[in-house]
């Protein structure tokens, strides 16, 4: 059965990789199609429109810019949620990595607002939520690259770790929840932790780039995004395969 599905944020990484696999699936690509920020636009839009499935990427990925304007962030990240549901039979919310689970966590308003976001999903039985960190050819990856194919010295930090998975893992992650008919919370991590400085040193390698242009250095306090390492079968190995 062919579904009806909408995907949000359809022209970031993860949108392009999601939208090479889903070929129907119709696509908001930022706010040129519809500012989701504004929620009375967003109920009017979506009045006379039912979908299958509606799979919501579009963030707000800068932390600073998060921090700088909390209501539009809180908006896209949580409260859309709420006209979501009344138009679809399933939702699925991409999140991040839980780390306001952890006790180390220090408060800030991109994951304060994520985490509010997957309540508002999880309300519904049939929704599923995937927690998950990529990485692919934009993002931390694109910078560097550009930076490094320029020869300018870049910063990477040693107390900075994460496990990505590439966006096109990610990918199928989702289709896999809508093919399964999966439900509540979905980890999509990789099988490795790395810090940020060996991740760079090892996308420099890969790209054949000079490795020595990447300045070890730390942040004032360590960045933890290490998620459930141990329970992933994703590999960290066919991620940086797909950089």
């Amino acid at each position: 059965r062919v579904r009806k599905v909408l995907i949000t944020g359809s022209s970031g990484m993860l949108g392009l990789s999601l939208s090479r696999l889903l070929l129907s699936a119709e696509l908001l690509s930022g706010k040129k199609d519809l500012d989701l920020q504004n929620l009375d636009a967003t109920r009017k839009w979506l009045k006379y429109r039912q979908y299958d499935v509606i799979i919501h990427l579009a963030a707000v990925t800068d932390l600073k810019l998060a921090e700088q304007n909390k209501q539009a962030t809180y908006c896209l990240h949580a409260e859309v949620n709420n006209i979501f549901l009344k138009h679809c039979k399933k939702l699925i919310y991409v999140s991040t990595v839980p780390i306001w689970l952890k006790d180390s966590y220090i408060r800030s308003h991109y994951f304060d607002s994520k985490k509010s976001g997957e309540e508002i999903v999880l309300l519904k039985q049939n929704n599923a939520v995937l927690r998950t960190n990529i990485v692919g050819a934009g993002g931390l990856v694109g910078w560097a690259t550009k930076e490094l194919s320029g020869s300018k010295r870049i910063k990477g930090f040693k107390n900075s770790w994460f496990n990505p998975i590439h966006a096109d893992q990610a990918s199928e992650q989702i289709a896999s929840i809508i093919e399964e008919d999966k439900v509540g919370i979905v980890d999509a991590f990789g099988d490795v932790a790395v810090s940020k400085y060996d991740f760079l040193r090892q996308v420099a390698a890969k790209k054949n780039l000079r490795q020595d242009l990447i300045v070890e250095t730390s942040l004032d306090k360590t960045q933890d995004l290490v998620w459930n390492v141990e329970g992933s079968n994703l590999s960290y190995n066919k991620c940086m395969e797909l950089i």
